[in-house]
């Protein structure tokens, strides 16, 4: 049986390891400062790009409702680009943090093993659509949502905005993991411990999306519950690449497979279905999506449960350093 705390080991191999509350100021900075400047480039470079095709009108500067509406209706191209631009930033801060501050590989964060990292991705890719077909098929079965047709693209020549759109659910999953299980739960973990570590990387994750619309105090029992059950996947497999997957997939099956709202928020105009709430908002989360209803509470406790049966990773580095080590150098990392 593999050490239960080897993703917190791996923190170690650094010259640093960064204290609570250097991390939560640093997942704030990375957060706000990462997503304003990815956001604001894009949306700069969208209007310019608008009105030299002379399909905006110049003379008015566009408002907030209006760039909100005009995010509402982005193609599957445009949606992914204005997701990768706003939220690469925000892993790239994390990272540095990382490499300068705690002199620590990337590597060591849980992205080891390319291709076993791969599997792991892949996997938790299909747990998290399997898990979110379970909530409209259920919620379909029960009388609770009512859902369309899959709508195909009339063409292979569509099926490239999908994929760059998914790369955008990939680069926007993974960053927020890189953030709440990399730097809030490894790094804390290392130092704090276990427990200390799971308050605050849930109580950050879940205050992060509290500025998104329809809110719900049930919601933020899910996301509070998605943060714990995220962070024994990361413990579990002593690996963010799992985790990653699963975020990624999750909010792409959510938002654009099914058509329902992510955390409160429509994400573009493109959707390969659409499930239409017609049961309680209690149960199915209403304007929220299925994350602010019952149907994810119950998912969510079923998926802590498959979560036990994935077995954990056995010793993942030959050149692992027997105790935590305070040398930058310690234990090179593949």
């Amino acid at each position: 049986m593999p050490e239960p705390h080897l993703f917190f080991d791996l923190a170690k191999t650094g010259k640093r390891v960064s204290p609570v509350w250097w991390a939560v100021l640093v997942a704030i900075v990375a957060t706000l400062v990462g997503q304003a400047t990815g956001g604001t480039l894009y949306i700069v470079a969208y209007f310019v790009l608008l009105a030299s095709s002379g399909d905006l009108n110049v003379g008015r500067e566009p408002d907030e409702d209006a760039i909100l509406e005009m995010i509402a209706s982005f193609n599957s191209a445009e949606q992914g680009l204005f997701l990768i631009s706003s939220f690469v930033f925000i892993a790239c801060i994390i990272f540095l943090w990382t490499v300068i501050y705690e002199r620590r590989s990337i590597v060591s964060m849980g992205f080891h093993s390319l291709s076993g990292g791969l599997f792991k991705f892949v996997r938790g890719g299909i747990f998290g659509l399997v898990s979110m077909a379970v909530a409209a098929y259920g919620m379909e079965a029960l009388g609770y949502a009512a859902g369309s047709g899959i709508t195909t693209p009339n063409s292979w020549l569509m099926v490239w905005p999908l994929g760059l759109l998914m790369l955008g659910w990939i680069v926007q999953g993974s960053s927020e993991e890189i953030v709440a299980r990399g730097l809030l739960f490894q790094s804390v973990g290392a130092r704090h411990g276990l427990i200390v570590a799971l308050i605050v990387s849930s109580t950050m994750f879940t205050l992060a999306h509290s500025m998104n619309a329809n809110l719900s105090l049930l919601f933020f029992v899910n996301l509070a519950l998605y943060s714990l059950f995220a962070c024994f996947y990361a413990l579990r497999e002593a690996s963010l690449w799992g985790i990653c997957g699963h975020h990624a997939m999750w909010n792409f099956a959510q938002g654009n497979l099914f058509g329902f709202a992510v955390s409160g928020e429509q994400f573009g105009a493109d959707k390969l279905m659409q499930f239409t709430e017609t049961g309680p908002d209690l149960i199915t989360g209403g304007a929220t999506g299925p994350e602010g209803g019952l149907v994810t509470t119950v998912i969510l406790g079923v998926s802590m449960a498959v979560l036990l049966m994935i077995k954990p990773s056995k010793v993942l580095y030959d050149r692992r350093p027997a105790q935590p080590s305070t040398n930058a150098d310690a234990c090179s990392i593949d």
